[in-house]
């Protein structure tokens, strides 16, 4: 499963408020940006989760997030989360140390698409060495 330690991170929270056929409704939502620790080459990996009521009737769907690898030292991961799990992913940014942030893609051997899973927490010891540059595959022989 690839991965990448953990630099820092940004929070923000926001409301957001929709026209529907029902009439306007408001949906609160939370945003971390999640830091990669600077990679050999000199990028730096960028995950942003979204948290909003507006995604909680996903919750349980097979797809998480997305991860966009148009510029290769810059490559972006997205995730779409219901907003009762951003209390937990918050929990362990501010209380953690080591981190790794971790995820599968949907499609197996896939260097950009869909992500379905993702998990951030302590790394396996084999994980704290793998944030190298090939994340994902993205870097081939630099």
């Amino acid at each position: 499963m690839p991965c990448f330690e953990v630099d820092r991170y940004e929070v923000r929270t926001e409301i957001q408020r929709l026209q529907t056929a029902a009439g306007v409704e408001s949906y609160t939502g939370r945003s971390l940006t999640i830091f990669s620790t600077p990679i050999a080459v000199g990028g730096i990996l960028r995950a942003v989760l979204q948290f909003s009521s507006l995604f909680d009737p996903w919750h349980g769907r097979a797809v998480v997030g997305r991860l966009v690898a148009s510029d290769p030292l810059f490559p972006v991961l997205s995730a779409w989360l219901p907003l009762t799990e951003f209390g937990t992913f918050y929990d362990i940014l501010r209380n953690e140390r080591p981190l790794a942030l971790a995820c599968a893609m949907r499609d197996a051997g896939a260097t950009t698409g869909f992500i379905r899973h993702l998990s951030l927490g302590a790394p396996a010891p084999r994980e704290r060495q793998e944030v190298p540059a090939d994340f994902f595959g993205l870097f081939g022989t630099l």
